[in-house]
């Protein structure tokens, strides 16, 4: 489970990497070729430098400065921060989609190539949304949710260990239960009395025990012994008594 989640980590931040340099380069020359700021140009342009920014901590500065670690509500207010400014930039795209070669110009030029790069730049806004469209929920549901359920809400706040990509935290295993298809950690408590009770029934004193049941098993045989006596000298008894009065 562990190479898992660092290889589906790696895969989507790779993947949002290279769509966001890509990105950086068709708004760059779109807004070049315009030669005007429009403002969704800028905005997708801004959003991607940021994203850049956030390569740079969780690729670089996290596992270097930090030992892999992060406090969580960093990684939770990126991964919302730029779900949201994707939806934005695609959408602004989408609202003034021209057709290119018709002539319109709502979007500063009539240039059929220009035309052909906002397209793009559009296309590859709508990748980046769909990669943190998913790799949020990932984050919530194998991250963020565990954390607060094993350490408190407040811990989010402290430093967590993380794989590279900081999509999932790396603690080390516990013992778990599965809960609607999720891994849940079982609580302290619950751990603690099942290892008492396991360590109850294997590890049963055995010295009192045996001299129970040997003292017992001895009372026992005496028990018999003096019965045993007791109906012989009773049987002989009468017998004796009469023997003796024939006698007489």
């Amino acid at each position: 489970m562990t190479n898992v989640k660092e290889n589906v980590s790696i895969t989507f931040r790779v993947f949002e990497t290279v769509f966001a340099i890509i990105l950086i380069g068709l708004s760059a020359s779109n807004i070049e070729r315009i030669d005007d700021n429009v403002t969704r140009i800028t905005y997708t342009l801004v959003v991607n430098v940021l994203d850049i920014l956030f390569f740079g901590y969780y690729g670089f500065f996290m596992p270097v400065a930090m030992n892999g670690e992060s406090p969580t509500i960093v990684i939770l207010l990126a991964e919302l921060a730029f779900f949201t400014m994707y939806l934005a930039s695609w959408g602004s795209y989408a609202a003034n989609f021209p057709t290119c070669g018709d002539g319109n110009v709502n979007w500063g030029t009539t240039s059929k190539s220009t035309c052909q790069i906002y397209q793009a730049t559009m296309a590859f806004s709508i990748f980046e949304w769909v990669l943190y469209a998913i790799d949020l929920p990932l984050f919530l549901i194998y991250s963020y949710a565990p954390e607060v359920a094993r350490y408190g809400i407040f811990h989010c706040f402290r430093l967590s260990p993380f794989f590279w990509g900081a999509v999932f935290t790396n603690y080390p295993p516990t013992t778990r239960r599965r809960c609607l298809g999720l891994f849940w950690r079982k609580s302290d408590s619950a751990i603690s009395s099942k290892q008492n009770t396991n360590t109850g029934n294997t590890s049963r004193p055995a010295g009192p025990h045996n001299a129970v049941e040997t003292d017992n098993a001895g009372v026992l045989n005496v028990e018999d012994d003096v019965n045993d006596a007791g109906v012989v000298n009773s049987s002989e008894t009468p017998k004796t008594q009469q023997e003796s009065t024939v006698a007489v």
